[in-house]
Parts: structure tokens; C-alpha cells; sequence
């Protein structure tokens, strides 16, 4: 009895220290730039970096490509939007392609690739008129038939 008591708080102990967990380092400040400055931009800067607090900052220029990391449990099946299963690749989906609208819960859509849609009367022909200027990655126009093909 004693054995499985001792082993109960063994089993206790380490519990508690495995969820403790530990203080995060403060985040060190960056003093590096980008590019070097001379004496005279950093002693004209100075007054301005004083004053950066009590203002709000503007916002940091693009200096060029940004990358944005996103994370979730599983990985796509395929890239191909076409043969598709698993819902990990909708949610890629979702972030790298558009379509000519989207759904929405209530029923409706809302129109993305498209300007306007004309319905004919039986509801049988969809006219679909794309914006204009929408390119795809490498600057070609999309054309009426990149839609037909996808």
C-alpha cells in the first residue's frame, strides 16, 4: 500500500512539473538596421526616435516580397482544386485561389471574378462577365477560357 501511495505522488510530482512550465525571456530589442546610417541621419533621427512613444508610428514601408506562415494540423491531399477531398486543401483553397463568387450561409452569393451574371429566363444559362485587369501569378490575363478549363 505504502508502494502505491509513493508511485501516486511520483506520478503527481511529475504532472505538476510537466504543466509548470517556465518564464518566456523578454524579447530582446533589435538595434540592427537595414542599411547603415551616417553620424548626421542618426543624430537628426534622434529627436524624432524620443518623440516615437507619445505619437503613433507610421506604418513600416514594404522593402520587397513578404512571406505569410500559416499553420494547422493536417496537410492538403492535392493542389489541384479539381481532385480534391480532404477539407485541409479547401482551407488552402480558400487563401491562394478566388472563384467567380462565393456562397454565403443565407443562400445568396456574392460575386468575386465576376462584374455581373446574367440568368437566362428558364435558369438554364449562366452569362458570367469577369472584371477586367485580373491576372493570374506570372502577369497573363485570365481569359474566358481559364474559366471554361478550371
Amino acid at each position: 500500500m505504502k508502494r502505491l501511495y509513493l508511485l501516486f505522488l511520483a506520478c503527481l510530482m511529475f504532472i505538476l512539473v510537466a504543466c509548470g512550465g517556465t518564464e518566456a525571456p523578454a524579447p530582446a530589442e533589435n538595434t540592427a538596421s537595414e542599411s547603415p546610417a551616417t553620424e548626421a541621419e542618426s543624430e537628426a533621427a534622434a529627436p524624432a526616435e524620443e518623440a516615437a512613444p507619445a505619437e503613433e508610428a507610421a506604418p513600416a514601408e514594404s522593402a520587397g516580397e513578404a512571406i505569410v506562415r500559416i499553420g494547422w494540423a493536417g496537410s492538403p491531399d492535392t493542389l489541384n482544386p479539381g481532385t480534391a477531398v480532404l477539407s485541409e486543401a479547401y482551407t488552402l483553397f480558400e487563401l491562394v485561389y478566388d472563384s467567380m463568387y462565393q456562397l454565403q450561409p443565407d443562400g445568396t452569393y456574392t460575386l468575386e471574378l465576376a462584374d455581373s451574371v446574367d440568368v437566362s429566363d428558364d435558369g438554364t444559362v449562366w452569362t458570367f462577365h469577369t472584371r477586367d485587369g485580373i491576372t493570374f501569378h506570372d502577369g497573363e490575363p485570365l481569359t474566358a477560357a481559364d474559366i471554361a478549363y478550371s
